[in-house]
């Protein structure tokens, strides 16, 4: 999902999945300190009855001693190093300031003022930033686009959704303009909740000061959306590693417990893509740099600002970044001459590894469709909308090899036959198609290691796109009497 606007959020719900993940580690054993990873893969929805934060008891703020002896043994008496927030007694915004600047390796270079505003002050923030940073009918067009491919609810108003769940999620959040902190919150005690949050974002101001966010994020052009989720995941991983060590360090299992069950909410959209779209940058990119930092530290971290993530593949698979597995970019030719009068462009932008992955774990098993969406090395999508109100949604991807090309093929087939009632038929000189039990067709059509994929209202026009979009003939007489039925590897090899 596209999201390229200069606020830097954290979730109540990441909170929350971050610190059960840590729980999680404790309760099995496992040393926290190597093993980062939350434990909860890309996205995931946390449900709690409890929004507020009282249930933090007063044995909530003092170290658990046995535990703060194994992570400093040179206190004997369980109490906090000089580079603790608790070093003088409570935290202060000062003292979790300098202890996320030392455990993160990045300086101070300037003072951080925090602000605290409520909810509803959080909502007309939010509402002008949308209607700054979203030019109209961006917002609604995206949302037509994802609708196409059954991606959220047909009718489903994107802007509206966006804005009910981070009005009901964000506990705080940095602006790289106005250099502005802010937490969200009906006091302005540093309880538990706020003293995470304000770990997370104290980490965002650190990165502006060092390597300047707003060089970084977002990327300006068009077909960015990827490149830019991907720079997204660094930038809100990073933020999320240094709250969990900082959690690590400074919560009791008391602390995380209460965080846990008081902070998360509920993170629901209307649909999983839409839910895992704003988890990613945070689950998916905590992981990332968590193998990053083992691989060289925080210095090493602190050189990908450099040399960014091109890609959510590189994020997923971080051995691709450091294979320098760049990805292919792509774009579609314009297919208005193609569909012919009263059809308009709608919307146009990358469709990544994550993008493939989701739309396949739709109708498949989770593994099956991230088994599937591994070997991307590009996509695009376009979507056209007829007056009528009749789709035309346009995949073209790119695979590392056509052997990767022929296992998404076949996933997708598997995924449409289960999401649309129906298999892909062969016919002479037509290329595969899939009638939908909802009147529409899908045509699918592999050359080499490219893959074209769209929805579409008839078979004429299903025809004409692998043409127009990748160069090929119909398939010539006699190539279905030597294929499987339903099997769409053979239907268009093309190279």
């Amino acid at each position: 999902m596209k999201k390229d606007w200069h606020i830097f959020a954290i979730w109540a719900a990441v909170s929350a999945l971050l610190v059960f993940g840590l729980l999680a580690m404790e309760q099995s054993g496992c040393d926290t300190r190597t093993s980062r990873s939350a434990g909860s893969g890309d996205g995931a929805s946390v449900d709690s009855d409890d929004d507020s934060a009282d249930g933090i008891g007063a044995g909530g703020r003092k170290k658990d001693r046995d535990r703060k002896s194994q992570d400093d043994p040179g206190s004997e008496d369980g109490g906090s190093s000089d580079d603790s927030a608790r070093a003088n007694g409570l935290p202060t915004v000062e003292s979790i300031a300098a202890a996320v600047s030392a455990l993160r390796g990045l300086p101070l270079n300037a003072a951080i003022e925090v602000s605290y505003i409520d909810r509803e002050e959080l909502q007309e923030r939010i509402e002008e930033d949308f209607a700054e940073e979203y030019p109209p009918g961006e917002l609604e067009a995206q949302g037509q686009a994802l609708a196409a491919l059954d991606l959220i609810p047909p009718g489903t108003d994107l802007r509206e959704e966006l804005e009910e769940l981070m009005v009901d999620q964000i506990a705080g959040f940095y602006d790289d303009e106005t250099k502005e902190l802010a937490l969200v919150s009906d006091s302005d005690e540093l309880d538990v909740m706020n003293e995470v949050t304000l770990a997370h974002e104290v980490t965002h101001a650190l990165q502006d000061q060092s390597f300047s966010l707003a060089g970084l994020y977002p990327v300006e052009g068009p077909g960015m959306a990827d490149v830019n989720m991907a720079r997204l995941a660094l930038v809100e991983g990073d933020a999320s590693l240094a709250m969990t060590e900082y959690v690590e360090a400074e919560l009791s299992l008391m602390d995380m417990f209460n965080l846990g069950m008081s902070g998360g909410g509920s993170l629901l959209g209307t649909s999983p893509y839409l839910d895992d779209s704003l988890l990613f940058p945070y689950l998916a990119g905590e992981e990332f740099v968590a193998q990053v930092k083992e691989k060289g530290g925080w210095e090493l971290v602190n050189a990908v600002y450099a040399s960014p993530p091109e890609s959510t593949e590189q994020i997923i698979h971080p051995e691709k970044y450091f294979e320098k597995d760049h990805p292919v970019f792509l774009a579609l030719p314009d297919l208005l001459p193609v569909a012919g009068a009263g059809w308009e462009a709608v919307y146009d932008d990358s469709f990544g590894e994550f993008d493939v992955r989701q739309l396949l774990a739709e109708g498949l098993r989770y593994r099956q469709a991230s088994e599937a969406a591994a070997g991307w090395d590009g996509g695009r999508y376009s979507y056209y909308e007829r007056s009528d109100g009749a789709p035309m949604a346009v995949i073209l991807l790119a695979w590392d090899s056509n052997e990767e090309a022929a296992e998404f093929t076949q996933a997708m087939a598997e995924y449409l036959a289960y999401s649309y009632c129906s298999e892909f038929e062969f016919a002479e000189r037509q290329f595969p198609i899939l009638e939908s039990c909802d009147g529409d067709y899908w045509v699918m059509v592999k050359k080499g290691a490219a893959v074209l994929v769209a929805r579409v209202p008839d078979r004429t026009l299903a025809n004409l796109l692998p043409p127009a979009v990748l160069g090929v003939r119909p398939p010539e007489p006699g190539f279905a009497d030597n294929i499987q039925p339903g099997n769409v590897l053979a239907a268009h090899q093309g190279g």
